[in-house]
Formats: structure tokens, sequence, C-alpha cells
């Protein structure tokens, strides 16, 4: 499930998020150095066979924003098909971002055995306008997609479209948060 985080009954998390989020109408590419994708990678993987979760803090200058640190986060559905990040993964990631100045831009989950493109749970369950998602898949090789959710109003994401991702070089600080 795309976007669950901290849980869907929580005011308090979504209003945190939505405020560290930003409009992602013009993102044009998504910047993942290669020791971040490693790092993501890895951990997705060890969460398998359930769907991993975490966020990707970002820089962005115009069009295109450049993952910093990614923080991982747990599970707390345990399942091959759905997440939710546990709320206290989600405020201590948010507080970090702020203190290092960078924001939220990409929810991250996998895939384990469904191609990385949104599922029609990841729609619906979509919360989050102005978020990258970025989808690991595990089958039948790693694939990592980015994608827009285009939100209608009423804040329900009605489509997908995909953003490039620019790989390459090496993370300027820590690629994984720990937290």
């Amino acid at each position: 499930m795309i976007d669950k985080i901290a849980g869907s009954t929580s005011h308090r998390d979504q209003l945190a998020l939505r405020g560290d989020a930003r409009d992602d109408t013009r993102v044009s590419s998504l910047t993942l150095s290669t020791d971040l994708r490693d790092s993501v990678v890895e951990y997705l993987r060890r969460c398998l066979p359930h769907e991993g979760v975490g966020l990707l803090a970002t820089t962005g200058i115009d069009s295109s924003l450049t993952a910093v640190r990614f923080y991982p986060g747990q599970n707390i559905d345990r399942s091959p098909r759905r997440y939710t990040m546990d709320a206290a993964d989600v405020l201590a990631a948010l507080a970090s971002m702020k203190r290092e100045k960078t924001r939220l831009g990409v929810i991250v989950h996998s895939h384990p055995i469904t191609p990385p493109v949104p599922s029609r749970t990841d729609l619906v369950e979509a919360n989050y306008p102005g978020v990258l998602s970025l989808i690991v898949g595990f089958s039948p090789r790693v694939e990592l997609r980015a994608w827009r959710l285009v939100h209608d109003n009423h804040g329900l994401a009605v489509r997908f479209d995909r953003v490039p991702i620019v790989f390459g070089g090496r993370a300027k600080s820590s690629p994984l948060g720990f937290l």
C-alpha cells in the first residue's frame, strides 16, 4: 500500500507530513546516488517476503529532486501486499529532515512479487499529494521506478505518471538514516 505511513487515523501525523511535503506537479526527475540506491534495495530485500517501507529526504532545484538520505521504516502490517509505516519511525524521520533542512520528497516501498507499478491498493490508500512514490520490485529482477500520483479535487489518487530516475554518483551524506 502506498502512503499509508503513520497510520490512517492519525491526523497529527498527516498534517506534519503534509507540511514537509512539496508540490510534485513539476518534478521531472529524481536523482538517486548509487550508494543510496544500494542502501534502499538492501534494506527492502531484508524485509522480504513482506513489503518494506521507508522515506527519502530530498533537496531540489527547479523540477529535479535529489534524494540525500534514506530513513527505513517498520511495516507494522507485516504483509506481502500492503504496508503501514510505524508512526514513531515517521515522526523521527521528519524531525531529522527538519534539523537537516531537507524535506520529505519520496515514500519508498517494495513489491515483493509484482512489478514496481502502483497497485489499486496503492492508489486507493495514497494520502500525501506532493510526495513521489518509489517502488522497488523484486520479481523477476530488482527494478526501481518512481511515480507521481495525480490526485483529484477530493484528494483521491486517480492516476500515476512515471518520473525518470537518474542514477549515479555518491551520496553527499550518510545514505542510511538510523533512527
